[in-house]
This record gives structure tokens, sequence and C-alpha cells, in this order.
């Protein structure tokens, strides 16, 4: 995750309680999502997204490649 995004989920807080980003952000990174998107998302009460293979990719993670090449 970015700097960027970073800045983007505390702001958040302008509208949003603590406690409700906290769950949103904990929400994401159990599913392995770690952006902004995804907490807005869960703050929302969106519906859970749908994970390909890529979505749960770490960035820098090359033990990770198989995931992509196996689906």
């Amino acid at each position: 995750m970015g700097t960027r995004e970073y800045i983007q989920i505390l702001m958040l807080l302008k509208e949003h309680a603590l406690q409700e980003v906290t769950v949103a952000v904990e929400q994401a990174a159990d599913l392995g999502l770690y952006g902004y998107a995804a907490v807005r998302t869960f703050l929302r009460g969106g519906p859970r997204p749908n994970l390909s293979a890529a979505s749960r990719v770490w960035p820098n993670r090359v033990d990770h490649f198989d995931l992509l090449v196996s689906r």
C-alpha cells in the first residue's frame, strides 16, 4: 500500500469513527486487501469483494507467483 492510499484511509476518519475505520481495515486485511477502496467498501457496508488470484498477491512477494500461474 502506498503513502497516498494510507493518507486516504486516514482521511476516512473525517466522516467515520475510529472504531468503524479500524474494523473496516481489519476486515480488508483479513482478506489480504490492503488498499483504500477495500476499506471504503467495508465502511459503506458494500458486498464482500470477489477475490481473484491477482487481488490476493502481495506485490513484493516472490513466493506468491504460483498463485498467478496456477489459475
